[in-house]
């Protein structure tokens, strides 16, 4: 039920920078200076973004106006506290699509983005900014930078955390109209605007009274000065990719525990990758009552185990799974560890049995295929609360780029399987479940 990948298109490699990335557990925060000297001493591979030019001229306008005093900026924001709204700053998904969305505002509107994602820890932590590179940039060596390309450098600097300390934060859930924009110098953003929603509507204004008293037209406000010259593009983009990929690249921590976890898991052998979302309110979860939404109920450990048994039956590569249910992902890690049942189909296909504690234990095909990581009852799922340790909250940035990395990305709809597509490398393989059965993998030509 599962059609592979062609011959030529084998196991994503990680990019060799992330391999020879150094190590830290500190916060990259860094002072105005290095701004002005470029995106850090740290090297990244660059990115090619020719697929929206208008990311060029926009990198370029950031390090323009990084730091005058002139300068406006729309800001992410993800903190314990947002002042005049709640504190919830949704799930992970949700955060990544509203700073797309963020960045194409943010260059239609002539701002400055910064990503202000503290909680529940900084996610410079995990991502940091790559060099662009695309069709009008100048081949790296040749007038493109020591780095290869100019970076979008969105990390807030502590003059920056000084500034937006105690200023509103507005929420957004949909397009901003272009003459709902803040006027103010800081304005700070959180919500879940869905990345592609319009840029700059024109909003209509009250009619003229003619010169008889009588209403005239309805009138426009003229469009927002565009960030460049006309012809030179717009804030629009072909896909979420695009945008995630020019702001987001493995940070040195993030590069070496997933290279370390594959290692770990995998060695050098090509392996597959399934995001099982049963859902925070589904049989089997451990997340804290409080921390997520308890309606959310998606899929059943059974139904999870059919398209377990579906990818089994396709091929005898070994599978990554991340998955939600503390209850499933026990059972997975315990067929590991037990060495399972052997690879490929072959193996003894028994039903799904619950141990005496109420646990599960998988089929001997399944056990030995499938493997996941971390641990099974501290999972988090940061979408109401913020108090979470740093190891709980990691793993869910190494799962997700585990997954982009995986031979073929089995998923359903959400926006967590959304957010993997999206930083997943061009050509990248990907296939689509629904009802208990796994669909045709195909890979990207971008």
């Amino acid at each position: 039920c599962v059609q592979r990948p062609p011959a030529g298109m084998q196991a994503q490699p990680l990019p060799p920078a992330w391999l020879a990335a150094g190590f830290t557990d500190k916060v990259q925060r860094v002072d105005e200076s290095v701004h002005r000297r470029g995106t850090g001493r740290r090297s990244q591979t660059p990115v090619n973004a020719s697929c929206a030019p208008w990311l060029l001229e926009y990198a370029a306008f950031h390090a323009e106006h990084r730091h005058r005093p002139d300068s406006s900026y729309l800001v992410y924001t993800c903190r314990p506290v947002m002042p005049q709204t709640n504190s919830h700053c949704l799930g992970f998904g949700d955060r990544f699509r509203l700073i797309a969305y963020l960045l194409r505002t943010a260059a239609h509107h002539r701002r400055v983005l910064l990503v202000d994602w503290a909680s529940p820890h900084d996610l410079s932590l995990f991502f940091s900014p790559p060099p662009l590179l695309g069709a009008s940039s100048a081949p790296a060596g040749r007038g493109a930078g020591r780095r290869g390309g100019t970076a979008i450098d969105w990390r807030i600097t502590r003059a920056e955390a000084a500034a937006l300390d105690g200023l509103k934060v507005h929420r957004w859930g949909g397009p901003m109209s272009a003459d709902a924009m803040p006027s103010a110098r800081w304005v700070r953003v959180v919500g879940n605007t869905p990345w592609m929603s319009a840029v700059g509507l024109n909003a209509t204004l009250p009619a003229e009274k003619g010169g008889d008293g009588t209403a005239g037209p309805p009138r426009r406000r003229p469009p927002p000065r565009p960030v460049f010259p006309p012809g030179q593009g717009s804030s629009a983009a072909p896909t979420l990719g695009c945008l995630l990929r020019a702001l987001f690249a493995p940070s040195a921590w993030l590069a070496a525990a997933v290279e370390a976890r594959r290692r770990e898991l995998f060695g050098d052998s090509p392996f597959e990758g399934v995001h099982l979302r049963l859902g925070d309110g589904a049989a089997g979860t451990a997340f804290r009552p409080g921390t997520v939404p308890t309606t959310d109920r998606r899929m059943t450990v059974d139904g999870a185990v059919s398209v377990m048994r579906c990818l089994a039956s396709a091929g005898s590569s070994p599978v990554f799974v991340a998955t939600d249910n503390a209850r499933l992902k026990a059972a997975i890690l315990a067929g590991k560890r037990g060495g399972g049942g052997g690879g490929g189909s072959g193996g003894e296909e028994v039903a799904l049995r619950r141990s005496g504690g109420g646990g599960l234990v998988l089929p001997p095909a399944l056990a030995g295929r499938f493997r996941a990581q971390g641990c099974a009852d501290c999972m988090v799922n940061p979408v109401f609360q913020h108090n979470f340790t740093r190891e709980s909250v990691q793993d869910i940035f190494v799962e997700m780029v585990m997954l982009a990395h995986s031979r073929c990305f089995h998923h359903a709809s959400s926006n967590f399987a959304t957010t993997v597509l999206a930083l997943a490398p061009p050509g990248a393989c990907h296939g689509h479940y629904a009802a208990g059965r796994c669909g045709r993998c195909e890979c990207s030509t971008s």
